[in-house]
């Protein structure tokens, strides 16, 4: 294997047949341990670990009706969260895996959780409070008692709606 000096600190997902590890490798130090995928001096983290797939293009599909729901443009969701409008389409359309931070990124401007996101097979119900969790940490913390309040109010409305409705 290439010897390789790192010209700084960088952390790597590093994977071998069977096994992945975290790496991290510090200034002027050698590390026979780390894979020369990329260019040290371009990427403070290498990725390599990847969901498959299938699941790739499951989460674009998702994210795609999401974000179409909140009539929300690529280059709005792009401007949001930081990520490019190119990275954004392929992530939609399944021709890019992205990675935990990018998805961090988008996952705060959608009304999507990571769980709903990672695990697709929650029950609609899970999923449904899932959501209204997401919406409520997306707000600004100054507005989140005004839309808890909003809410409660008309739970309580729609609750009496829904008791007047099987009365008559």
């Amino acid at each position: 294997m290439a010897r390789r000096i790192a010209q700084a600190s960088y952390r790597f997902f590093i994977t071998r047949p069977g096994n992945v590890k975290i790496g991290t490798i510090g200034q002027n130090h050698w590390n026979d341990d780390v894979i020369p995928f990329f260019p040290q001096e371009r990427y403070n983290t290498i990725e390599v670990m990847m969901m498959p797939n299938a699941d790739a293009i499951a989460l674009g599909k998702q994210i795609k009706a999401v974000r179409k729901a909140m009539k929300m443009t690529q280059e709005q969701l792009a401007l949001k969260s930081n990520v490019s409008v190119k990275y954004i389409a392929n992530i939609e359309n399944g021709k890019q895996n992205p990675s935990f931070d990018i998805l961090s990124s988008i996952l705060h401007v959608l009304p999507l959780s990571l769980d709903s996101v990672i695990n697709p097979n929650l029950s609609e119900a899970e999923r449904e409070c899932r959501e209204l969790e997401s919406i409520y940490f997306a707000c600004p913390p100054e507005m989140r008692k005004t839309l808890l309040d909003a809410t409660r109010s008309l739970a309580i409305h729609l609750t009496e709606l829904s008791e007047q409705n099987k009365n008559t």
